[in-house]
């Protein structure tokens, strides 16, 4: 008996799956509604943006993310491809908030930062909608985020190509309603440690792809957690035949 309900539990925890979900930041409204603004940096030549995110934005957690994506602007009425032959991604979870935040990046980071990106990257973009499909997968390293932590995540792009092609201008808000959100820019140079623009209530639109680290299983998946332990008093031992 005791076999057997080891094995259900063993079998219930690794047929729980671990759920994926699309966040769209800085708020799921984005998913249908077009930013007020636009923003070309990093994707027209050497420059870095470093985006927080304060936990109050998230609704889920704790999560790994594994992707994000970033769409066109509006305005823009070409299609195209991005390529750059070097570009990083780093991430991590900060005390620094939307009103602590400053211009030296490295001390907006928190202690887990993480390079999640950092190879050539080819986007591919679209137009003729209001707002625009969001762009081609970039695929992270997984990093995981507690938005239950109170800790403010940080996603920081960095473009070290001057000679990229397919720049274009990204979806972006700007607005009292965002607040938590903070950028730092600095427009020409990705290998500073200081800004050279900061703003509070700034965002790119961008869409996270996550896997929850919380998964809670599918009905079907309890139904038969229920079946097998309520089996477990009707099993016994069978001892073979002596020889």
């Amino acid at each position: 008996m005791i076999k057997v309900c080891t094995t259900a539990i063993v079998l219930f925890i690794w047929i729980c799956p671990a759920y994926s979900s699309s966040i769209v930041a800085p708020n799921p409204t984005f998913e249908t509604n077009e930013g007020n603004s636009s923003l070309t940096v990093p994707f027209n030549g050497r420059a870095q943006i470093q985006m927080l995110f304060e936990s109050s934005l998230f609704s889920e957690g704790p999560l790994r993310i594994t992707g994000l994506r970033v769409r066109q602007d509006a305005s823009q009425s070409a299609s195209g491809t991005f390529n750059t032959s070097g570009f990083r991604v780093d991430m991590s979870s900060t005390t620094v908030n939307a009103s602590t935040a400053g211009s030296n990046f490295n001390n907006n980071h928190g202690v887990n930062r993480a390079t999640v990106f950092n190879s050539a990257l080819t986007l591919t973009y679209s137009s003729g909608n209001t707002p625009n499909n969001f762009s081609s997968l970039i695929n992270l390293n997984p990093f995981d985020y507690d938005p239950t932590s109170g800790e403010s995540l940080i996603i920081h792009f960095f473009n070290f190509d001057n000679l990229d092609t397919g720049e274009f201008f990204v979806d972006r808000e700007v607005s009292p309603a965002i607040a938590g959100t903070f950028i730092a820019l600095n427009t020409s140079n990705p290998d500073s440690d200081t800004a050279t623009f900061t703003r509070q209530s700034d965002s790119m639109i961008i869409l996270l792809e996550t896997e929850s680290l919380s998964s809670v299983p599918e009905p079907s998946t309890f139904i038969f957690l229920c079946l097998a332990l309520f089996a477990c008093p009707f099993c016994r031992r069978i001892t073979p035949n002596a020889k």
